[in-house]
């Protein structure tokens, strides 16, 4: 049975009181945390209907159903990517069976806990696919209306409600996390949702969690300045805080009552609750929101347009000493393995070391796959506070969420490093660690978007960090990957957003290298080319053989299958086409064989760098 009138008919008869929170209530009633509450829907479905009908009999007049995330990429974490339709199904049914047509069903969709281009790594269509997939399951399922909820991105925000446009007519609420400052996560003002809203068709737009009653309060207002839809408000029950190994929230029924209140005079029709709250809260608000009480506020004011808070960038060249020279000079860089423990002298011996052989910096990456290391930017920090020298530290986004990112990036510059090679790392478990569970909250693109932010002074959400920084954001490319537009399309796309140079991978075919600068001459970004030694025939079999992106050119493994001492083959081709590059890049970057790392020095007298110079100088 369904409730009546239909949602939109009842829009326009005054305030509607929603639910609260469902994965928090799970966890109070003792679900743990670390539990997948959709899934609960099929595990445990008489304590989902039974949180259902608690608040539909505290006043709760929309029920949300238990689909928070309930989307194939995060179904797929817990061994459950074939069951979207069946979750949601029957998430929908337990919902309404719950509601005895008192209340109106809302699918929930939250947000997909993947990043979509260019922060991250999952296309638009993709995310499109996921929400359609899901969203037509819910529509299965009987709910009345869609809403979208907990959505930090504004492109996720736009995707999502045109999936849910896509799939049926009905009404379909979004709703858009704010930070403590009144910017959403990912740093547009209300306005700005209000205005994608509005030109995505939805029917309601409002603001959900991550800020208790007194900062959605301020949020509410500055929309209702420039909203002609109707405003939903879901603020949590004040802050987090961990008791006795769970997780608590102690904002009170009736303090959240008194801001509901205000809420809805505020222009907010619907009222309910996010994380913390319990029937408790909504049989408080609901008996708070007499709507024969609230006279809801529908006229709009205009306001000034925000002033854009950031800062004219720090010109390129002055940004490092390694960066005044990129394009100007010919530029040799190493890769230094970074120490497996706290001891630095050692590294900073060897890089003493390979600097008197003509060496102008380091790159500080973790070429071993995923294995315990001292951290990079430690390292760099000491070569240049001992040996004066600019190195290039790699940085990858693997492991971190976006705040960790930006707080290791403050870190960084605080301690003079400056050029940042914005690098894939190797999945966790790849490594030392097996069981290691890999995060990625952003991909490449976004991690020199999040440069890019703070070259201009301020932070992904907008914030200002004080005077912009310095960094000088390196990228790499493939030049022999299989898929090559596709290669210089990421390329381009960061360039565009503020990549300074390139970093390649090994070359071994200097055809292939050609075709590819030909390729982005058009970008003039300094590129700085990646050379291997080859140490044995076997060396050149296992990296044509097994290592993606490393082809050996038919001749070059001939040569080092016919070769009397292969190590001494191995470096004349290397320096052939070091000695190559000057006419044609910015720089080499040696990366020396992985079993001999402990004779870099030889490799590089091998490679006669004095010559190179005489090349480069003579070019």
């Amino acid at each position: 049975m369904r409730k009546s009138p239909d949602f939109r008919t009842r829009l326009q008869q005054g305030v509607i009181v929603a639910d609260g929170a469902m994965g928090t209530y799970l966890h109070a009633l003792g679900v743990p945390m670390d539990r997948y509450f959709p899934e609960q829907c099929l595990l445990a479905p008489k304590l989902v209907e039974e949180i259902h009908r608690q608040y539909a009999a505290a006043g709760a007049e929309i029920l949300g159903t238990n689909t928070y995330g309930a989307q194939r990429l995060q179904l797929r974490q817990y061994g459950l990517a074939d069951s979207v339709r069946q979750v949601n199904v029957h998430a929908a049914r337990l919902a309404r069976q719950a509601g005895e047509g008192r209340a109106y069903i809302a699918g929930a969709v939250g947000p997909l806990g993947v990043a979509i281009e260019p922060l991250g790594s999952l296309s638009a269509a993709e995310a499109a696919a996921a929400f359609r997939e899901q969203i037509e399951a819910l529509v299965a399922g009987g709910v009345d209306l869609i809403t979208i909820e907990t959505i930090s991105d504004l492109e996720e925000f736009e995707v999502a409600l045109a999936a849910a446009r896509a799939v049926s007519d009905l009404p379909v609420i979004v709703h858009k996390t704010f930070t403590e400052d009144g910017r959403t996560l990912m740093g547009e003002l209300p306005h700005e949702v209000v205005a994608r809203a509005v030109a995505g068709g939805a029917d309601v737009v409002g603001a959900n969690c991550t800020v208790g009653p007194q900062r959605m309060l301020d949020i509410i207002e500055r929309m209702a300045q420039r909203s002609d839809l109707p405003l939903s408000a879901r603020p949590t029950a004040g802050l987090p805080r961990l008791v006795d190994g769970r997780i608590d929230y102690h904002a009170e029924p009736q303090y959240m009552a008194r801001y509901a209140r205000r809420l809805a005079e505020a222009g907010a029709l619907i009222v309910g609750a996010c994380c913390g709250s319990t029937p408790e809260h909504i049989a408080a608000i609901s008996r708070e929101l007499d709507r024969q009480a609230v006279a809801v506020r529908r006229s709009r004011v205009v306001v000034e347009e925000v002033v854009d808070a950031s800062r004219e960038a720090v010109p390129a060249r002055r940004r490092s000493e390694l960066a005044a020279r990129l394009g100007r000079q010919f530029l040799v860089a190493v890769d230094l393995q970074l120490p497996r423990s706290h001891d630095l002298e050692p590294t900073v011996q060897r890089a003493r070391r390979l600097l008197q052989t003509g060496v102008d910096t380091f790159v500080l990456s973790d070429s071993l796959r995923a294995r315990l290391h001292v951290h990079p930017t430690v390292v760099a920090q000491r070569l240049r506070a001992e040996l004066g020298v600019d190195c290039i530290q790699a940085y990858a986004s693997r492991d971190k969420n976006v705040l960790g990112i930006q707080s290791d990036l403050l870190a960084a510059h605080v301690l003079g490093v400056r050029n940042l090679l914005v690098a894939v790392a190797d999945p966790a478990n790849f490594g030392d660690y097996p069981n290691a569970r890999t995060l990625y909250d952003i991909g490449p693109l976004g991690l020199v978007r999040v440069l890019d932010c703070m070259n201009r002074g301020l932070d992904l959400a907008g914030n200002s960090i004080g005077d912009p920084t310095c960094f000088v954001p390196l990228v790499a490319a493939n030049p022999a990957a299989l898929d090559a537009d596709a290669e210089i399309e990421r390329l381009r796309a960061r360039a565009a957003a503020g990549a300074l140079a390139v970093v390649t991978t090994p070359v071994f075919d200097l055809e292939i290298l050609d075709a590819f600068l030909e390729r982005i001459d058009d970008l003039q970004i300094p590129v700085i080319v990646g050379l291997l030694p080859l140490r044995s025939a076997a060396h050149a079999e296992y990296l044509h053989n097994e290592v993606p992106g490393m082809g050996i050119p038919d001749a070059m493994r001939a040569s080092m299958a016919a070769a009397a001492d292969p190590g001494d083959t191995g470096h004349a081709l290397a320096r052939e086409l070091l000695r190559s590059l000057p006419s044609r890049a910015a720089g080499a970057h040696i990366v020396p064989p992985y079993r001999k790392r402990d004779r870099v020095v030889e490799v590089l007298d091998a490679l006669d760098l004095a010559a190179v110079r005489g090349v480069a100088l003579s070019g």
